[in-house]
């Protein structure tokens, strides 16, 4: 089907991006904070002379949740290279796309026909929008998406649900919170 075959060079795209293209020239205050708190335990962002220089950023809660992710492919021996570090932002991009398609699914769900529609329309318009243009970039703002998306979805469930568990509804309220955290730019989905 359509959907199918748009997954597919979605996919494909991402994959090609995240391990063909070049760093871009903001990505060292990211992933050097997180290597600098993987490696030192304190988030700095330069190592220079074999030193390593202390300095802080603005946003705290992506180079931390990146350094996590770090540690936790270096207990299966996955070295730190030009190909690899962005294998996070890979895998966040991916699952952006597969949590939006579900919160799609839950607002259509009596009509899955519609669902499939709008999502194939989402994929097609996300390949003409800025987003086609940075997405390659390691930025912050993809694992801010996901949060604002995870947020979303919870609140859709506990809405569904006849606003029963209200704990859905509370992880719905951290994970918006969440985003704010990554990046200033999600204060406005949070509030």
């Amino acid at each position: 089907s359509l959907f199918i075959i748009l997954l597919f060079m979605w996919t494909v795209n991402i994959a090609f991006s995240c391990f063909v293209l070049p760093p871009g020239d903001d990505e060292n205050f990211f992933f050097g904070t997180a290597m600098g708190y993987l490696y030192k335990h304190q988030f700095g962002r330069f190592f220079i002379n074999d030193e390593f220089t202390p300095g802080f950023q603005d946003y705290l809660a992506f180079p931390f949740i990146q350094s996590g992710f770090l540690y936790l492919t270096s207990l299966i021996n996955i070295p730190i290279n030009i190909f690899t570090y962005k294998i996070f932002h890979f895998i966040t991009i991916l699952l952006l796309f597969f949590l939006t398609i579900y919160f799609i699914k839950l607002i259509h769900i009596a009509n899955i026909k519609n669902a499939l529609l709008n999502s194939s329309l989402f994929m097609v318009f996300l390949g003409i929008s800025p987003f086609a243009q940075r997405f390659g970039h390691y930025r912050p703002e993809i694992i801010g998406i996901v949060f604002v998306m995870i947020g979303l979805i919870l609140y859709r469930i506990w809405h569904i649900s006849k606003k029963q568990p209200n704990l859905i509804f509370y992880f719905s309220a951290l994970s918006l919170g969440m985003s704010m955290a990554i990046h200033p730019n999600f204060t406005i989905f949070g509030a």
